[in-house]
Parts: structure tokens; sequence; C-alpha cells
């Protein structure tokens, strides 16, 4: 677990998503994430502020800004057990985005397999000792979220099952990609899962 969170960091994500959901401060970065004009001023500041620190420092804005993130996470994808679908009204949406925000972070979540949009941590939690606890349910916001897996495969119906195997005309016809027909165009790749970090940023740009 020691790779993946420090304990203290852990402890504040591992809080009741109540407390986290009534955080203003959290509130008013997440709303400054969604305006454009808002994203450039704190920009400027933060280099601003960056630009007078010392060399070869510790990153603390950087450490900052995934910690918001993953928090940000937490209280947007918190598990509402009584929902349908595993979230509260309207959290679908959100808990996109934030999980979204988690990419290229270090808590970067990975695909498990090829087969499904389930996702989980790049670490595990064979070295935790006796905080496996603590390390499993870090991991369960991520493998046994109902409200995360929910988001995902809304996202993922809302692509149209057209999928052709087509040759790339700048490569040989033994090597081809999985192309994709959208409203929007042409969408290439080798799978549509590894696009959706991709696609759900696209309104926060």
């Amino acid at each position: 677990m020691g790779l993946c969170l420090a304990p203290a960091m852990l402890l504040l994500l591992l809080g009741s998503p109540s407390s986290a959901a009534r955080n203003r401060c959290l509130d008013a970065a997440e709303a400054c994430t969604a305006d454009a004009r808002c994203q450039r001023l704190r920009t400027e500041y933060v280099a601003q502020c960056l630009g007078r620190a010392a060399s070869g420092g510790c990153p603390r804005a950087r450490c900052r800004r995934a910690l918001r993130r993953l928090l940000a996470f937490q209280a947007s994808c918190a598990p509402a057990p009584s929902a349908p679908d595993g979230c509260l009204q309207d959290q679908g949406p959100r808990c996109l985005r934030a999980y979204a925000g988690l990419v290229g972070t270090a808590v970067t979540p990975n695909y498990v397999d090829n087969a499904s949009a389930r996702v989980a941590p790049w670490c595990d939690c064979g070295a935790s000792g006796n905080r496996r606890e603590e390390c499993e349910a870090f991991r369960g916001l991520f493998t046994r979220n109902r409200c995360l897996d929910g988001a995902i495969q809304a996202f993922d119906a809302g692509w149209p099952p057209i999928l052709q195997d087509r040759p790339d005309v700048h490569q040989d016809p033994e090597h081809s990609l999985l192309q994709v027909s959208s409203a929007d165009g042409l969408l290439v790749g080798s799978s549509l899962l590894s696009m959706l970090p991709v696609l759900a940023l696209q309104p926060l740009l």
C-alpha cells in the first residue's frame, strides 16, 4: 500500500462521502475546472508562484492537485446502495468527469482486461502489511463501485455498436485498425475503452 498512497491521504479518502460532498473548497475547485476563464487564470497564478520556487524542491502544487482530483473522485463516485444504478440522481456524469480527472496522476486507473470496462488501480495490496483492510477499501472505490461501473457503461452505451474491421490505407493489409463510426466522424483505435478518458475530458477542454 505504501506504493499507492500515504496513510494520511488514505484516511482522507476513506472518510464519509457526505462530509466530502459538503466541502465548499472542493465545490469551488470543481466549478473553476468547469470554467475555461477560471482555469486559465488559475494556471497563470500557479505558473507565477512555481516560477519563484527553487528548482529541485518538492512539487507540492502537483501533489495537491492530484489529491484534489482523488477527493473529487471519492465525493462524486460515492456509491449509493439505495439507488438502482448505485449513483445518486444525476451523479453519473459527475462521477465520469471526476474519474477522467484521475488520468495522468499517480493513481491513474487501468482497465482490468480487454473484455470489459472494469478498472482498478495499478497497485495491489500484496505488501500492505497490517493496513490491508484500508488498502482493499481504497481498491474497492474502483473495483466494487456500482456508481463508477454504471457511469462508464452509460458512456459506452452512448456510442453506436457499429464496429468494422477496415484496413488502414497507410499499413499493409495484414495489419488493420478497429474503426468506430460516430456522428462526429471516424474514430480510429485499438479499443473504444482506451478512448474513454479522452472523450470524457472533451467538455472540460
